[in-house]
C-alpha cells in the first residue's frame, strides 16, 4: 500500500532509508510520527512523507527520495502570514503534494494546517488528533497566535471521516466537549522496539544524589516548569547533592527557563540542556536520570513518560492532567501528585528518590511494552487506513 504521512516528522528516524550523505533540512522534529514511519517502513510499505521546515531565510521546497520512501519538505511560517490567512500557502502547497502523490491512503498528524489540506482532496484519510482544541483554548488563550490554530482544529475534528485520538480523556474530551458525533479512535502513541532498554533492578537504591529529568518543550503555565523549579528548590533542602536535568525548547544554556530560575536564585542544581536530538535524549535518560519528573498540567499522551518507563526510569506525573494516568494505569506503573502544589511535587520527588519501587519499575516497563509498542499500534493504524482505502474503492464504483 503506497502511504502519505504527512505532519511534523523527526525526519533523522528515517534516514537509513535514504541515500547516504542526504543532507536533511530542519523540521519541527516530531519522534511520534518518526517511528510511525519508520515502522510503516519496515512493514513494507511505501512511504511520502510531506511536512513543513520552519527556516525563515528559505523559501525551499527540498524533495528527496529513497528506498520506497519519498519526502516533501516544504517551507512554513509559524506566525506572520500563516496568522492572517489561516496559513493558506502552507495548505495550498500541502495539498498539492497530496494530489500529485496520489497515495492509496493518507495518514495526517495533528487537526492543523496538514489536516485542512487532506480534507480538501477525495484522498482517503485517518486524521489523529494529538490534542484537543478546548484544552488548548484553556492554557494558550493569551497566545493569539492560537487562536487560528484552535479554530482550524475544531472544524477539521469535527469533518474528518476518521479521526484517532491517542487516550482516554482525549477522546472524552472531543466527544464532550467538541462534540464530534463521527467515530472516535483509540490508538494509543508507541515505541520502536531498540527504544526498550531492561536493566538489572535488584541494583535499585536510595540515593542521596538522585538525579531528576525532565523533558518540556515551551516554557509555559501549561508545561507547569517553573513549579518545577520551584519544588526542586524545596527538594534540595532535603536532598543537598540532587540534580534536576532540564531538556526541551526554552530550557537550554541562557533560555528564557534559565534565566528565570537565576532571577529567583533557584538555579542550583539544576542542567539547563535544552533542545538535543532524540536520540541523544534517550541516551543521556538511559545513563543519568534516577526519577523522570513530567510537571504539565495536562496532556493528551505524554511521549516522554512512555519513554522514561521503556528505559526503566520511575516517573512522578500529575494526577488528573488527561493521559499521564493512563499510562501510568492511575498510579500503578508511577507516582502520581499534584503537580500544581510545589510542596506536593517536592514531597513525590523526594519519596521516589529516597524509596525507588524496583517491582512498580518493572511493571511500568512490562506495561509500556506490552501495550505501547510501535508494532501493535501501526498494526492497528494500517488496518484503518486499509479499510478508508477500500471504502473510498466501494464508494467510486
Amino acid at each position: 500500500m503506497k502511504i502519505l504521512l504527512a505532519g511534523p516528522v523527526d525526519l533523522e528516524i528515517v534516514r537509513e532509508y535514504l541515500l547516504e550523505g542526504t543532507e536533511l533540512p530542519t523540521t519541527w522534529a516530531a519522534p511520534i510520527t518518526g517511528q510511525l514511519a519508520a515502522a510503516y517502513l519496515q512493514a513494507g510499505h511505501q512511504l511520502h512523507i510531506v511536512t513543513l521546515h520552519f527556516r525563515r531565510d528559505q523559501d525551499l521546497h527540498v524533495h528527496l527520495t529513497g528506498r520506497n520512501l519519498e519526502i516533501d519538505v516544504l517551507p512554513g511560517h509559524r506566525e506572520g502570514p500563516g496568522l492572517r490567512d489561516f496559513w493558506r500557502k502552507e495548505r495550498h502547497g500541502i495539498r498539492d503534494v497530496m494530489l500529485k502523490s496520489r497515495p492509496d491512503a493518507m495518514h495526517v498528524h495533528w487537526t492543523y494546517e496538514f489536516a485542512s489540506a487532506a480534507l480538501s482532496t477525495d484522498i482517503p484519510s485517518v486524521i489523529t488528533a494529538h490534542d484537543v482544541p478546548s484544552r488548548l483554548w484553556k492554557w494558550m488563550r493569551p497566545r493569539f497566535f492560537w487562536w487560528p490554530r484552535i479554530a482550524m482544529s475544531v472544524v477539521n475534528g469535527r469533518k474528518a471521516e476518521v479521526l484517532t485520538v491517542p487516550s482516554p480523556a482525549a477522546a472524552v474530551a472531543w466527544r464532550r466537549q467538541m462534540k464530534r458525533k463521527g467515530p472516535i479512535e483509540l490508538v494509543p502513541n508507541g515505541l520502536l522496539p531498540h527504544i526498550f532498554r531492561r536493566r538489572d533492578l535488584s541494583d535499585v537504591r536510595a540515593k542521596s544524589d538522585p538525579t531528576f529529568a525532565s523533558v518540556c518543550n515551551g516554557f509555559t503555565q501549561l508545561k507547569n516548569t517553573l513549579n518545577l523549579i520551584r519544588a526542586f528548590a524545596i527538594v534540595k533542602k532535603t536532598l543537598p547533592g540532587a540534580r534536576l536535568v532540564m531538556f526541551g525548547h526554552d530550557h537550554g544554556p541562557d533560555e528564557v527557563a534559565q534565566r528565570i530560575a537565576k532571577q529567583m536564585n533557584a538555579a542550583d542544581g539544576i542542567e539547563f540542556r535544552g533542545g538535543v536530538t532524540h536520540q541523544e535524549l534517550l541516551d543521556q535518560l538511559s545513563s543519568e536520570a534516577d526519577v523522570y519528573v513530567h510537571p504539565s498540567l495536562e496532556e493528551s499522551f505524554g511521549m516522554s513518560i512512555l519513554e522514561a518507563q521503556a528505559l526503566c526510569i520511575p516517573v512522578i506525573a500529575g494526577v488528573d492532567t488527561g493521559g499521564p494516568p493512563w499510562i501510568l494505569d492511575e498510579g500503578l506503573a508511577g507516582r502520581l501528585c499534584d503537580v500544581r502544589r510545589k510542596k506536593a511535587l517536592a514531597e513525590a520527588m523526594v519519596e521516589v528518590a529516597r524509596s525507588p519501587d524496583p517491582q512498580q519499575i518493572e511493571y511500568a516497563y512490562t506495561r509500556a511494552r506490552n501495550c505501547f509498542a510501535l508494532e501493535r499500534v501501526s498494526k492497528r493504524y494500517l488496518e484503518l487506513l486499509e479499510s478508508a482505502a477500500i471504502k473510498r474503492q466501494i464508494e467510486n464504483h
